[in-house]
């Protein structure tokens, strides 16, 4: 699919849409082991190192979310796995995250079309795709094909 970008961990090669790059909506994130082992959490940290807490979207936690760019530095500088967008309900951006719907590197022709005209890019795990639009959904939904919609209080992972 040639509108859906392929990313890798190393953070060099990380990049985010232009129309997202500059709001200050930024965090950096690392793997951490979950007690008793199964999948790593990605945990979101500030910039600044620490762990991002308390209320999402409020004014404390606004205050400390950067630029892409700034994250991306600081995810270097401090040995993170990644920088991720907190979705928060200012910014207009709707965030999907599609799990399980690549087979083989291919993704199911729904979701194809579904990722028309947006920002689309492999999770990375490469085993989900993740998708960003302008758009004005109220909540976020999960449904029991492992589809995920939200607008507010989430983080998408680069």
């Amino acid at each position: 699919m040639s509108n859906v970008a392929h990313i890798t961990p190393h953070l060099r090669n990380v990049e985010a849409p232009a129309a997202i790059r500059d709001l200050p909506a930024w965090v950096v994130w690392r793997f951490e082991a979950v007690p008793g082992g199964g999948k790593p959490r990605k945990v979101p940290y500030y910039a600044s190192g620490s762990r991002r807490h308390g209320e999402q979207g409020g004014p404390s936690d606004i205050s400390k979310l950067v630029t892409f760019d700034a994250a991306k530095a600081a995810a270097a500088r401090g040995g993170f796995d990644g920088v991720g967008f907190a979705s928060l309900q200012q910014w207009g951006i709707c965030a999907l995250d599609f799990d399980n719907y690549i087979t083989g590197g291919r993704i199911h022709p729904q979701v194809e079309a579904l990722l028309e005209n947006t920002y689309a890019e492999f999770s990375p795990s490469a085993r989900a795709s993740v998708s960003s639009s302008k758009a004005s959904l109220a909540m976020a939904s999960r449904s029991a094909a492992k589809t995920s919609a939200w607008r507010s209080s989430a983080l998408v992972v680069l």
